[in-house]
């Protein structure tokens, strides 16, 4: 009689940890550095146009527009998804 063949369809999970675990506690402040580092992108981009709209009624009209091109796009895509898309 032979051994059944052994096809992995999932990780073991039976020793050892399968994540990573940082052994460094970060601080709250590093913590919000570390949030706004990775956002900084979407805080300029919401940002930089609300203050410019405050110069100039141009700048208000393309934000507002951005805006709603903004969330036809996220509901095409929840629409896309079946309604489930955060």
């Amino acid at each position: 009689m032979s051994a059944p063949e052994r096809h992995p369809t999932a990780p073991d999970t039976t020793g050892g940890q399968l994540v990573h675990q940082p052994t460094v506690t970060l601080t709250r402040t590093e913590r919000t550095v570390r949030w706004a580092g990775h956002h900084l992108g979407e805080l300029l981009a919401v940002a930089l146009p609300t203050v410019a709209a405050i110069w100039s009624w141009w700048w208000l009209l393309g934000t507002v527009a951005a805006a709603a091109l903004w969330v036809v796009h996220e509901q095409r895509v929840r629409h896309r998804k079946g309604g489930d898309a955060q």
